[in-house]
């Protein structure tokens, strides 16, 4: 998905640069570097770092020091002298040391073969999820130090699917979105007990008030971004997928 990214980003700079707007050229850089780059794949890379294993490890280093050689190159043109600096220390991590200068390397271009819709699709799914959670936590002046758990109720084919995406994405949610727990569960009898063990908890402890009307939210929010999940109410059971 970061490679994706990348790859819009060469074709916005080329235009850009073909439309001698060196304004958008600036615009394009600042905006990867600082809103996807930093704010997002540096945060989920963190957690795979952490929690993956000595293959996911070694592959998310390798992904992060190749874009972040790329992304000088793209960038030398507008900030030649900080990224030439900077491009010295980071090629030869990159295996990108071929040339004596950034000013002499070739320049980025964008390559159709690093297209993955369904890897960037995931992503920004991922990314609504998280910011679902984040706004809410603003809304219903929570606290960042206070975590929430997330329970899922699946069936069907989509609903394995959402349970799917949960599981594998559940240590960069936990990480990012403040949660606690993310537990999917296929048994209704057994969600029910998980559910109202929480909702006992909420009424016996006064550090946590409130939080039951915030997971509320934080559900009906997550309904627009998993259409296939429904808010459970006291007496109304569906069918659909449902998350709490």
């Amino acid at each position: 998905s970061l490679w994706c990214i990348v790859r819009d980003i060469k074709i916005k700079i080329a235009k850009a640069f073909a439309d001698y707007r060196l304004d958008n050229v600036a615009n394009a850089i600042y905006d990867f570097v600082w809103n996807e780059f930093c704010d997002w794949y540096l945060e989920v890379a963190k957690v795979q770092i952490q929690t993956g294993d000595v293959a996911q490890q070694r592959a998310t280093r390798r992904t992060l020091i190749r874009v972040l050689e790329a992304v000088l190159r793209l960038a030398h043109p507008i900030i030649p002298f900080i990224t030439e600096e900077l491009w010295q220390k980071v090629a030869p991590v990159a295996g990108k040391n071929s040339s004596a200068s950034i000013a002499i390397a070739a320049y980025p271009t964008s390559d159709a073969d690093l297209i993955q819709p369904a890897s960037e699709a995931a992503f920004e799914r991922l990314k609504a999820m998280v910011d679902a959670c984040r706004n809410l936590r603003g809304e219903m002046q929570v606290s960042p130090a206070t975590k929430l758990p997330l329970y899922a109720l699946v069936s069907g084919a989509e609903g394995q699917a959402d349970a799917a995406f949960l599981q594998a994405q559940g240590s960069v949610l936990k990480a990012l979105a403040k949660l606690n727990e993310v537990t999917v569960f296929s048994d209704e009898a057994q969600w029910k007990a998980w559910v109202h063990t929480l909702h006992t908890a909420m009424h016996n402890n006064d550090l946590v008030s409130g939080i039951k009307e915030v997971v509320t939210e934080l559900t009906l929010a997550l309904e627009k971004h998993f259409p296939q999940l429904e808010t459970n109410q006291e007496n109304r059971v569906s069918n659909r997928p449902q998350v709490f």
